[in-house]
């Protein structure tokens, strides 16, 4: 019969203490279940191990020798478990995340802050680039993670909602004083405005939601031009020549710096899920556990504002399938 290592620990702590009592209460054991430990290794090897005195217990000679091997023994699995438990933190590995330009605004600077406390040498790329753009990019497993808007349904992925955003009609602040803005934008008026827009070979979620909005309406948006570029279309919007459509992470310091202004959609639906998107078969180990716990912290630590609110459910996760 094979020795125990919990009644080896068991009996360690006896032996040190000589006393049930005291290392039951060291163990949160109870002092009868201790004895059952000490007991059932004495039966695998054959011999009385502890002894009793007027004062608790005490080893017997064949105790002695087992308490001082186990020691070293035990001191020994420590360090090797400390070593490996090191060892995760210090592998020089890259590690790939692509991210929308408005979650890597929000999102980017605290997510890697706490990576790189816990993994110092490990390398974490980020890439910036549109959300189609960076579900196909995890779909090929060119990156770990991925970071999407409104992401589409396929099989070999995993969805975790992260975040929900508004969407914000994003016009020049020059015009507050010449024309005005309204508290926010009907789906009326939303067809009315000269809209600076992706393409749509670029399958775009804000072009995709304008147009299914006013679709339902009845309506169709004025798109007066075509950029598939974002910042470009901030310039345009900026000389007064339309406006565009975008979450508040990416305009922020341009509304706080009075070059924008954003005005919000009236409609239920302008509002865009941002997703943490992986391989169902991506292997995970210790570090990249760690990084998705992360990048789920740090996007459920965003206070809700009237622009943007943590998913509510951070805690389920499914599979994406049609």
């Amino acid at each position: 019969m094979a020795m125990d290592y919990k009644d080896v620990l068991a009996f360690l702590a006896v032996a040190r203490l000589e006393s049930y009592s005291r290392a039951a209460e060291e163990l949160h054991l109870a002092q009868s279940a201790l004895s059952r430990r000490v007991m059932r290794l004495e039966h695998a090897l054959g011999v009385s191990l502890l002894e009793r005195h007027p004062r608790g217990v005490r080893a017997t000679k064949a105790g002695e020798i087992l308490a001082r091997r186990a020691s070293q023994i035990d001191i020994e699995l420590r360090k090797i478990e400390q070593d490996i438990r090191s060892l995760s933190s210090s592998v020089e590995e890259d590690v790939y995340i692509a991210m929308p330009q408005g979650a890597a605004r929000l999102l980017a600077a605290p997510i890697v802050a706490r990576f790189q406390a816990a993994y110092p040498k490990a390398r974490l790329h980020i890439f910036e680039g549109e959300s189609v753009v960076n579900q196909e990019s995890a779909l090929r497993g060119d990156v770990a993670f991925a970071l999407v808007y409104s992401a589409q349904s396929h099989e070999a992925l995993v969805l975790r909602p992260l975040l929900v955003e508004r969407i914000l009609v994003i016009g020049p602040a020059a015009d507050r004083e010449a024309r005005g803005y309204p508290d926010s934008y009907g789906l009326k008026e939303l067809a009315r405005l000269p809209l600076i827009l992706p393409g749509p070979v670029t399958r775009h979620g804000y072009r995709t939601i304008v147009e299914q909005a006013t679709r339902q309406a009845g309506l169709a948006p004025n798109i007066v031009l075509e950029v598939n570029g974002f910042a470009t279309s901030l310039t345009m919007v900026q000389q007064g020549l339309g406006y565009t459509i975008s979450t508040y992470p990416p305009v922020q310091s341009g509304i706080e710096g009075g070059n924008f202004v954003g005005i919000p959609i009236d409609w239920p639906k302008a509002e865009v899920e941002l997703s943490l998107v992986y391989r169902t078969n991506t292997p995970m180990p210790t570090m990249l556990r760690a990084l998705k716990t992360i990048i789920e912290e740090v996007s459920a630590s965003i206070k809700s504002s009237p622009y943007s609110r943590p998913a509510v459910d951070l805690e389920t996760e499914s599979v994406i399938s049609d």
